[in-house]
């Protein structure tokens, strides 16, 4: 069996607690500088460790779903890899480990939906760069996605739909400044203008340059796309700054998300990301970088000089 893909959950039955830790078994996250500055996710984690008893339930009966969900497809595949591999043992293995750790997840789930208060919840931060670890009647849960890459998304899908129902506002950073809400964005209207040079579209301060004859049709879609895109990110990137997420600007990137529909925005080095679908400003880096400072400046709320940037500089195209 091949034990570098198995669950957390599944070595921490294999050995010991504390030879767990001795050994350095972990997510692997920065244990550097960057580190000490802890992600929303577990400046909450943190804080439910003393919150009340239904808060603390309800994280992680959400928690738990979310693994199930996520465990669920991982067996899934791992029984259509087995299936197409028979003569692999490992293969074998790995979905049959799979799968007992998805049962062991529900019935867990189950119990601790069906309990009132016979069911004691702990929930531990992290250690040393570790994942998140929930202790339910002695029973241990390492809060980890079975694909590294997705771990963040995992954590960013738990925080949301856990503050849709509990106000998270009460943890807010210490020493973080209490800020006003974040305005209302402004509708998305793109201006146009044809000239010798060619056809522009504009939204606010950023202009959009195709030289020549480029199809209106074309061009129209590709920037109604383009600046609601940049709309939609300014606007999430003011919650989050919010909610006391540092943003990272040289840090920022858009991912595609692996085997799920949308984009992972990474917002810093500390696990925080956005789940978004941008597929203009995830197709094209160099356009991303280029409209990084305006897009900073916008969140700021300062007064910004006009940024026109031409189409073809950005390999932007249109079929003729």
């Amino acid at each position: 069996m091949d034990v570098t893909r198995l669950p957390h959950f599944l070595l921490f039955r294999m050995v010991a607690p504390l030879s767990l830790w001795a050994i350095g078994i972990h997510s692997g996250a920065d244990t550097g500088p960057e580190a000490a500055a802890p992600s929303r996710y577990e400046q909450i984690v943190q804080a439910l460790g003393g919150a009340q008893e239904e808060e603390r339930r309800l994280f992680a009966s959400l928690a738990l779903q979310g693994l199930v969900e996520v465990y669920y497809a991982e067996a899934d595949l791992a029984r259509r890899e087995a299936a197409e591999d028979k003569a692999t043992r490992a293969r074998q293995a790995w979905a049959f480990s799979v799968e007992r750790y998805t049962e062991t997840l529900l019935q867990l789930e189950a119990r601790l939906a069906g309990a009132q208060s016979a069911v004691a919840v702990k929930i531990l931060p992290g250690i040393a760069g570790d994942v998140p670890m929930l202790v339910i009647d002695g029973e241990r849960v390492m809060l980890s996605h079975p694909r590294k890459a997705e771990q963040p998304v995992y954590e960013h899908q738990l925080l949301n739909a856990f503050c849709q129902q509990v106000d998270c506002s009460q943890w807010q950073p210490l020493g973080a400044p209490v800020a006003p809400l974040p305005a209302e964005p402004p509708p998305v209207v793109v201006e146009w203008n044809f000239s010798p040079a060619g056809l522009r579209c504009s939204y606010r301060e950023v202009t959009l340059l195709f030289a020549g004859k480029s199809p209106a049709q074309q061009a129209r879609s590709l920037c109604e796309q383009l600046f609601s895109e940049l709309a939609s990110l300014e606007e999430e990137l003011r919650w989050q700054i919010w909610r006391g997420v540092s943003v990272d600007w040289q840090q920022l990137a858009i991912r595609p998300r692996v085997g799920e529909a949308g984009h992972s925005v990474i917002v810093n080095a500390r696990g925080d990301v956005l789940l978004m679908r941008l597929p203009i400003l995830a197709a094209n880096r160099n356009l991303l970088t280029a409209l990084l400072a305006w897009l900073q400046g916008v969140v700021d709320g300062e007064a910004l000089p006009p940024l026109e940037l031409r189409a073809e500089d950005y390999g932007i195209r249109l079929a003729r």
